[in-house]
């Protein structure tokens, strides 16, 4: 099967719907061309795998996130360089990730050549998802976005929860929008002594929880313990500032995945108190790792964690920090959390799993086995 896949985020760049267009595809025993954006020093085309990338210009300006505006500045490029592609190309489908704003590519690239397409929605597209970025362009966008929905085959989210938030703004037929969990690498299990370190990981701004963190452990004895705070973004000067007075917090900046997971298998506890996530993937990667979790009862979160894992209310800086200083005291309590998130992560959230669902949705759409 030829697969059209579109996602304005693909490594180097992005969040967490990088890696995840990166590894399902792999995953997938199928060819696929994407169609993504450019970044300086990124080479226009090249092969990751099963997966030719192909990189238009446009004007992002940073790694880690992008702005509407610099959405919008690809769209125009994507539509041409992706309508060059079916000229070459017999494409059985197109796979979209986000409906806002690559939806846009695929609802009319479906339109002109008659492939269908399924979309992959990843939170920010979203409405009622990120209210701190997007509210009000979610508003003037919604007759589009139901367009956009109503025309693809199927609609698939990270989970349940995304699925109930995807209901609440589409007013057609809920069977079009179905959950299918996202895998991770599994990598062997931590060897070693593990450091006494908290680390959180994410983009720095509000609803991730990365001011939560810093305030919480403020409140504690922090004597042989080190408070990773991994990621960038547009709180982090406040948060520097916040943490001042408390050396053991070190600011890491945006680092490399793999990196990522070297510091979660060296690393003791994971503190992630997010409002809001559709998935969780840095959650699965720490708890792959044999850490202590340390997560909200908001959104995806729990769905992720289950039972091995302490949830707390976001916002609830005294909850955080007991929950925090829980595990730092015990090293049974964390050794044991730590041993049954490793062990939900292999039955529930695997690349294997996730592509042999993905699979049947292809199978479905296209009406090939």
């Amino acid at each position: 099967m030829r697969v059209l896949l579109l996602n304005y985020e693909f490594p180097p760049l992005g969040g967490g719907a990088a890696p995840v267009t990166l590894h399902l595809s792999n995953a997938l025993n199928h060819t696929f061309d994407l169609v993504t954006m450019g970044f300086r020093g990124l080479p226009a085309e090249e092969n990751a795998g099963n997966v030719t990338v192909h990189r238009v210009p446009c004007k992002r300006a940073r790694k880690e996130l992008s702005t509407a505006r610099e959405m919008l500045s690809f769209l125009r490029p994507a539509w041409k360089k992706a309508n060059e592609l079916v000229a070459k190309n017999k494409y059985d489908l197109i796979h979209c990730h986000f409906i806002i704003p690559t939806g846009v590519l695929a609802w009319r690239l479906s339109r002109k050549h008659k492939i269908p397409y399924v979309i992959s929605t990843h939170g920010s597209d979203i409405p009622g998802y990120n209210p701190d970025r997007f509210k009000l362009l979610h508003k003037l966008l919604l007759p589009l976005w139901r367009t956009i929905v109503r025309n693809a085959s199927l609609v698939l989210t990270p989970s349940e929860n995304l699925r109930g938030l995807v209901l609440k703004s589409w007013n057609g037929n809920p069977d079009k929008i179905k959950a299918i969990h996202w895998g991770i690498d599994i990598p062997p299990a931590p060897k070693g002594r593990k450091e006494n370190r908290i680390v959180f990981a994410g983009r720095l701004f509000e609803r991730k929880g990365a001011r939560q963190v810093v305030e919480a452990v403020k409140g504690l004895d922090l004597t042989g313990w080190e408070v990773a705070i991994v990621g960038d973004g547009p709180q982090r000067a406040e948060l520097e500032t916040l943490a001042k007075g408390t050396p053991q917090i070190k600011f890491y900046g945006w680092i490399p995945r793999e990196k990522l997971q070297a510091l979660y298998a060296k690393s003791r506890i994971f503190a992630f108190p997010s409002s809001a996530e559709s998935f969780g993937l840095v959650l699965a990667e720490a708890m792959v790792a044999e850490m202590a979790v340390v997560t909200s009862n908001a959104s995806a979160c729990p769905e992720v964690v289950g039972e091995t894992g302490v949830v707390v209310k976001p916002g609830d800086i005294v909850a955080l920090r007991g929950a925090i200083k829980a595990f730092m005291g015990s090293d049974e309590l964390r050794a044991r959390m730590g041993k049954l998130a490793r062990a939900r992560v292999r039955k529930l959230f695997t690349w294997k799993k996730c592509a042999a669902e993905y699979q049947k949705v292809y199978q479905a759409v296209t009406g090939s086995r």
